[in-house]
């Protein structure tokens, strides 16, 4: 199980946003029943997320219900979240995935 997640930092640069971003890595470090976090940027758009892998959809649900959760969605200098749910389709990303185990 892993759910996409992507919003906007408005009038914000690349540099200001990973100044932004520095401290809170530490939040995310030890969630329970997340196995990765994998934070993403399309600075050009302004546009910066993550692909969260979950153990499963409880672990998952647990996290969009916590309130780590709340205070990402609350930021003020966050905005235009999206969040998307998604299953993973285990037997073709176990033969493509090489350098990486994720199931």
């Amino acid at each position: 199980m892993h759910a996409f997640v992507d919003f906007t930092v408005p009038d914000t640069s690349p540099d200001e946003v990973l100044e932004l971003f520095q401290p809170l890595v530490p939040s995310f470090a030890d969630i329970p029943g997340n196995l990765a976090k994998i934070w993403l940027a399309d600075a050009d758009a302004g546009r910066y997320g993550a692909l969260y892998l979950w153990r499963d959809s409880e672990d998952m649900q647990a996290y969009l219900d916590s309130d780590l959760w709340q205070a990402v969605q609350e930021h003020p200098a966050l905005a235009d979240f999206d969040v998307r749910r998604f299953t993973v389709i285990e037997p073709f990303t176990k033969a493509t995935q090489p350098g990486l185990t994720i199931v």
